[in-house]
């Protein structure tokens, strides 16, 4: 035999060796059962016992019905259905979809608002109360609204708007930014998060008597989300 033969089929019983230790240092179940085993087959009277055919046919038809009877139940199982608790994880449960700015040329002291749509990406309704929604148009800002509390269903959205900015206010190009602040966590109880989003955006006002719309682009600058 050549050397590197041999030491090929000595890695192999060394391999195999060491995957038996290693089951029987693990399953201490397989353990005790190989010892009964062995010691049964070695022990007369065990060994006597066993062979004896009427032994061994109550032993077959105790397993065939043991082993019909499982199949029977997990059968029946099967049929009935699992029933599944969705349980609760509000961890970044909360997604901003799109910024929805409103425009109203005709209106002079209520030309322009800012709308957000709020999503619950969880899998169980969600209460969520909007602490700050603020909007700030060229060092321009209003008023805070008080906090607004609501249920959003499962996967459901819920829309927010700001108060309404004067169309004095809005004149030509402009750079804007968006703070929006949410706690949010189950229908009852104490809120579990809170969620921060801030967006730049920009805003070019149509000139006045021209029929061309508000242009407008958002983009995110920060967004946070954690426990409370």
């Amino acid at each position: 035999m050549k050397f590197p033969e041999q030491i090929k089929k000595t890695r192999g019983s060394l391999g195999f060796i060491a995957d038996v230790i290693s089951v029987f240092s693990t399953n201490w179940g397989l353990v005790l059962s190989f010892i009964i085993a062995t010691g049964a087959g070695f022990w007369k009277y065990t060994y006597d016992f066993l062979s004896d055919p009427r032994v061994q046919i109550t032993g077959n038809v105790f397993l065939w019905l043991f082993w019909t009877y499982i199949g029977v139940s997990i059968l029946r199982r099967l049929s009935a259905g699992i029933k599944t608790i969705p349980v609760p994880d509000f961890e970044r449960g909360v997604a901003i979809e799109q910024w929805q700015p409103v425009y109203d040329h005709n209106s002079e002291d209520a030309a322009f608002q800012l709308g957000v749509t709020v999503r619950n990406v969880t899998n169980l309704p969600m209460r969520i109360i909007v602490d700050e929604f603020r909007v700030i148009i060229d060092n321009r800002t209003l008023p805070d609204s008080p906090p607004v509390e609501s249920v959003i269903a499962r996967f459901g959205v819920k829309g927010v708007v700001t108060p309404a900015f004067k169309k004095s206010a809005i004149q030509g190009n402009m750079k804007g930014q968006a703070i929006i602040r949410i706690r949010y966590g189950r229908t009852s109880g104490p809120l579990e998060r809170e969620f921060k989003h801030r967006a730049n955006f920009n805003i070019r006002a149509p000139a006045p008597g021209s029929s061309e719309v508000l242009g407008f682009a958002s983009s995110i600058e920060f967004e946070d989300d954690s426990n409370i």
